[in-house]
């Protein structure tokens, strides 16, 4: 997605082209297809591999939207008016939507930020709150009592489990009894997109450091992946990142060509795992580039 530019757009990585899948570019809120449909600062997209949609969370609208197949806008949650409140999907209210994830059954479970908590939407319509009691503070506990401060991302670990970005933390929600644990504190500055690699490893964007990092799921364990936490430049600790592909032009692309293993981020935001090459999708937000990344393990360790 494009925030700043009220559209939702696609780049193709085996030919590096862009278009737009839909929005007008100006900000408001209105359902309809392509260039018809209106958004108002969206934050996130996820895959929903149910109906094989996209699901947005059209942040400063209060609302969550859905983009089908054939390019259709529609509202799938939220009223517009700002609040905390569960119940239809339609009558629902919202408080700076960002992060979202798809279970592959048709529910979406999203970061409700400015309300604290975590949220789902069943497909049957219905949105109810998983976690969090509004609270702006990072207590784990029973899902009544926990709390987050500012959730910001969401992904799936491969038990089922809820992992969410919070400030200066890193959050999971057991699937079965929605019990909310931490998995990182207090080693992150400003913790923003999450993805899951097949072996379970976790890719968090640390935007505040300029940097990406790898977390052991069991037990917690950091270990910088990229960026050197100096903007603009930098190297890695862990892993070795080669630039397989970049929209945007020079950075991670200009220091690949120049045989330069650096990984140089400003703000790294959003990720996502390519399911079919392995490589990492970076939003690198301060070069206003979208990076494909792919690891290659020092020797010694396991990955």
């Amino acid at each position: 997605m494009q925030t700043f530019n009220h559209s939702i757009r696609r780049l193709d990585l085996s030919t590096n082209e862009v278009s737009t899948l839909a929005g007008s570019g100006s900000y408001g809120h209105s359902d309809g297809k392509g260039a018809n449909a209106q958004f108002c600062f969206p934050s996130a997209v996820a895959y929903d591999p149910f109906d094989e949609s996209i699901v947005v969370a059209d942040t400063s609208n209060d609302r969550i939207r859905k983009i089908d197949r054939s390019g259709m806008v529609t509202t799938i949650a939220g009223s517009g008016k700002q609040g905390w409140h569960d119940g239809p999907s339609h009558q629902s209210k919202w408080n700076g939507p960002i992060g979202l994830v798809c279970d592959g059954w048709g529910s979406v479970v999203v970061a409700d930020s400015l309300n604290g908590r975590i949220r789902l939407i069943d497909k049957h319509g219905m949105v109810s709150t998983l976690a969090g009691n509004g609270k702006k503070s990072n207590i784990d506990g029973d899902h009544l009592n926990a709390s987050f401060d500012s959730p910001t991302a969401l992904a799936l670990d491969l038990t089922g489990a809820i992992l969410v970005t919070c400030n200066k933390a890193l959050r999971k929600i057991n699937p079965t009894t929605y019990e909310v644990s931490t998995v990182v504190a207090g080693a992150m500055f400003s913790p923003d997109g999450i993805a899951v690699d097949k072996s379970g490893h976790i890719l968090v964007a640390d935007r505040g450091a300029d940097k990406i990092y790898q977390i052991d799921n069991s037990p917690p364990n950091r270990s910088a992946a990229a960026g050197s936490g100096g903007a603009g430049a930098g190297g890695i600790t862990a892993l070795t990142v080669h630039t397989t592909s970049a929209s945007g032009g020079g950075g991670v692309a200009a220091a690949a060509a120049a045989g330069n293993e650096l990984s140089p981020f400003r703000y790294p935001r959003a990720l996502a795992m390519d399911s079919r090459t392995g490589c990492l999708i970076v939003c690198d937000d301060g070069h206003s580039r979208i990076c494909a990344l792919n690891f290659v393990q020092p020797e010694g360790m396991p990955y």
